[in-house]
């Protein structure tokens, strides 16, 4: 897949990530004309949007999707859960060629979203409806989920895992709640002395690198091993296949 970006920022201010924080809140984008020439010039006709949230701009995005459909292409990209609320550009990018998009779900846990401040984030029979109208116009699902909030437990695991076996997320992005340096997460961890001396490299949540509320670094990264193990087991795959058939 050949990268490409038509924009920078985000609106949306999460205390978990730094996009807002390195981008700015606000939007700018690329002339149209300007990505389609790009997309032409380009080795490949599979792409995928780095923008960390390609559909935010509607009509943007909807201008977007109209001139790239003639250019044959198949992509993916990452969009927010609003996405699903258009019905109109949902179908206009599967006909550009959408087969996936990354979707940051990050938690089950509604206390959770407030205390990241992921507000644009409800769950429940929010997160059911946009994935099945996503599904019905045939784009998969990257599922993204984050555990260590402070009104997480180890309960969340099963819960995530449960939620896509439920809903045949085959893709399924797990990861620990990390504190890149310049976050809100950051600030408060680093206040409340709750920051674990780490190698860098080991925070980009794959390795518990915080003192967490409710939970050992060892019982979180066990419990996070054995979900994985399990997300992508064999049988799980098989269910989750067999249920889209």
């Amino acid at each position: 897949q050949v990268a490409i970006q038509v924009s920078r920022g985000c609106p949306f201010n999460c205390d978990f990530c730094l996009v807002s924080k390195n981008f700015g809140r606000k939007m700018r984008y690329r002339n149209i004309d300007n990505v389609v020439e790009e997309i032409k010039a380009a080795p490949s006709k599979y792409f995928f949007f780095v923008d960390d949230n390609l559909t935010i701009n509607k009509k943007y995005a909807k201008e977007l999707m109209k001139a790239i459909i003639p250019l044959k292409i198949s992509w993916g990209c990452m969009c927010s859960l609003d996405v699903a609320t258009d019905d109109e550009l949902l179908k206009l990018m599967a006909g550009a060629g959408c087969f996936n998009i990354l979707v940051g779900f990050e938690s089950l846990n509604p206390d959770s979203l407030d205390e990241s401040h992921k507000h644009h984030n409800r769950g429940g029979k929010i997160y059911e409806e946009a994935i099945n109208k996503i599904h019905a116009a045939g784009i998969h699902i990257n599922a993204s989920f984050v555990v260590g909030f402070d009104n997480d437990t180890l309960d969340e695991f099963d819960r995530i895992f449960d939620f896509t076996l439920k809903h045949n997320l085959a893709n399924v992005n797990l990861h620990l709640l990390n504190a890149p340096p310049g976050t809100e997460t950051h600030r408060k961890f680093n206040v409340e002395g709750r920051l674990l001396s780490c190698d860098p490299e080991l925070g980009v949540g794959h390795f518990p690198t915080l003192q967490y509320m409710n939970m050992s670094q060892i019982s979180l990264f066990d419990k996070y091993m054995e979900t994985i193990a399990r997300l992508y087991s064999f049988d799980t795959i098989r269910k989750k296949g067999e249920a889209l058939l």
